[in-house]
């Protein structure tokens, strides 16, 4: 008898990995039945492959460019003749090319490492829970990565209001628990997370918050570190502190084991409601622009997500933006390619530019990395070369939005885009009202609490405090007013005038070295001093310990807002 014990909420863990190419081709349908070189029966329907000196009885991943799957490795091929072929079973052949094709010319085989004795890759087809009153939606694979999050849908057929899935290790008897509400024809659609431990496990769906079974299923949770995830769909909300996560076919959001929520979006008429310690985006019909957004977090007495406390702990209701990331910016001109674990990204530089050799990227995490271009693209100085195609390619690990920098010799960002890996739709808090009252009304207010961040940041590593300086207050204010009224968003005015050029346009001759941050959205003003302090270069210029002045200068304008900071020393 198994019963229903706990709930956990694990996030995905993602690796970067290396294989070998070779060509594959299918089995013919003669060797049904017949024993494989590891003593097993060999099937088509069956996940396994054919391969040549690796080790017989463990898990490999083979791919192409555009997918891959979990085989077991049990037989070898003619290895006199194709050292480089792979013979797969025409169910893993078909999921690449139609069977017609006969031959894959181009595919990877990662080994795991994973000794599996007799534990085959297979489908646990539909029916495989039909008995504990589950029917599910499609097959899904005996094998899991560890800390996976599992997309499983189906019906219940016993009139329960609830679904129930259930873990245990097979060693240890550690069980892991968790029951979901069915909707009121039965059918469920839930995420399931797969435990940390690599392992053989038992694994039940049942209908109901128990169940009775003698012979449980089985599946096998490995080690992901040599398999490669394909882009998955990711959504980030901007003010939420939740760990984002990924899952086969759709953006959750884990909330953790100790924690239930509620979230809420609506737009005009269009609503989307998800709960549970899994919050699901899926199928969301919104368009670009404003929603309310309301997120309401019940603490847990128990790893059970039915034992949440009967008051919220936490409540927050905003009015937000709703906007998918873009992956070019007009002023740029840089072109960017997304393979399934890196970006690409491709730019020409014109002979008057001098961009430093290294590239900057913020990771969805707010962590930055600093790569460099390759030796064939530096001019042995600090600088690229001009008048040539640079191309060069970062990895993008993580679901989520990043942001690549490339900084001229002054210290302004060449570009400085942001790129999202996945299906990713941003939440920005958008402009209250008493937020537009205050930035029309009381430039004071912005333009102190500006200046208060970023001093605050300068103290923090210990960079003496910048003063405010008049002249540059005319300049940053009449810069902003500029953007605003022009629509633009750069170092550049329409006109083609940089910061100093514009300065003498209006009758300001500053002698001394100018330094500027420029950026725009229908946000507030914190949340883009935020975006700022989260931008290589733009915190560069604003902890630049050569600049002793700095000023700020805000406007509303049709709903968007253009904020500049001006520095010099």
């Amino acid at each position: 008898m198994f019963k229903k014990i706990l709930l956990a909420s694990i996030l995905t863990c993602i690796h970067i990995w290396l294989a070998s190419a070779f060509e594959a081709s299918y089995y013919s349908d003669a060797f049904e039945g017949g024993t494989s070189s590891n003593g097993t029966i060999f099937s088509q329907a069956n996940h396994t492959a054919a391969i040549c000196y690796e080790e017989l009885s463990q898990l490999a991943y083979v791919s192409t460019a555009q997918t891959g799957m979990v085989v077991t490795l049990t037989d070898r091929p003619n290895c006199n003749r194709h050292t480089d072929r792979i013979d797969l079973s025409s169910s893993v052949f078909s999921t690449f090319v139609p069977l017609s094709r006969w031959l894959i010319t181009d595919i990877s085989a990662t080994p795991l490492g994973i000794k599996t004795g007799k534990f085959i890759k297979r489908n646990l087809s539909q029916e495989e829970f039909l008995s504990l009153s589950v029917s599910l939606s499609k097959n899904i694979p005996n094998i899991y990565t560890r800390s996976e999050l599992v997309s499983l849908k189906g019906r219940v057929t016993n009139n329960e209001k609830y679904v129930m899935t259930y873990l245990e290790h097979k060693t240890s008897g550690k069980k892991y628990s968790k029951s979901y509400p069915v909707g009121s024809n039965g059918s469920f659609s839930l995420v399931l997370p797969i435990p940390e431990e690599v392992w053989e496990y038992y694994f039940v769906v049942a209908g109901g918050t128990s169940f009775r079974t003698e012979t449980p299923t089985s599946i096998l949770v490995i080690d992901p570190v040599d398999v490669p995830v394909s882009p998955l769909s990711g959504t980030t909300l901007s003010r939420l502190s939740l760990k984002q996560t990924t899952i086969t076919d759709t953006p959750v959001i884990a909330l953790g084991e100790w924690l239930y929520g509620e979230l809420s979006l609506v737009q005009g008429k269009k609503k989307y409601t998800t709960a549970w310690q899994v919050l699901w985006f899926s199928g969301i019909l919104f368009n670009r622009g404003q929603a309310s957004y309301t997120f309401t977090g019940y603490t847990l007495s128990t790893t059970s997500s039915l034992d949440r406390s009967p008051t919220p702990k936490y409540r927050t209701s905003w009015s937000v933006l709703l906007d998918r990331e873009f992956d070019s910016t007009w002023a740029e001109k840089v072109r960017v390619t997304k393979q399934t674990r890196s970006m690409t990204f491709r730019f020409r530089l014109p002979n008057a530019k001098k961009v430093i050799d290294t590239y900057y990227v913020t990771l969805p995490s707010g962590d930055v990395r600093k790569y460099e271009f390759p030796s064939k693209y530096r001019d042995g100085s600090g600088y690229l070369k001009t008048g040539i195609q640079i191309q060069a390619t970062f990895p993008t690990p993580d679901i989520g939005t990043y942001k690549l920098e490339t900084v001229e010799h002054d210290g302004f960002a060449y570009f400085n885009i942001p790129l999202t890996r996945g299906d990713v739709w941003n939440i920005f808090p958008v402009l209250t009202e008493s937020e537009i009252r205050t930035v029309t009304t009381s430039q004071k207010v912005v333009r102190d609490t500006t200046f208060s961040s970023i001093n605050t940041l300068r103290s923090s590593l210990g960079r003496t405090l910048l003063v405010r300086d008049a002249t540059l207050d005319t300049l940053a204010q009449k810069k902003a007013e500029s953007m605003a009224q022009w629509q633009y968003v750069w170092h550049i005015t329409p006109d083609g005038l940089g910061i100093r050029a514009f300065a003498e346009s209006i009758g300001i001759n500053i002698s001394s070295s100018l330094g500027e941050n420029v950026a725009w959205w229908n946000v507030s003003w914190l949340a883009l001093q935020d975006g700022l302090e989260e931008s290589w270069s733009h915190r560069a210029n604003m902890i630049d310990p050569n600049w002793t002045k700095v000023w700020v200068w805000y406007v509303v304008s049709w709903g968007r807002t253009y904020m500049v900071h001006v520095f010099s020393n």
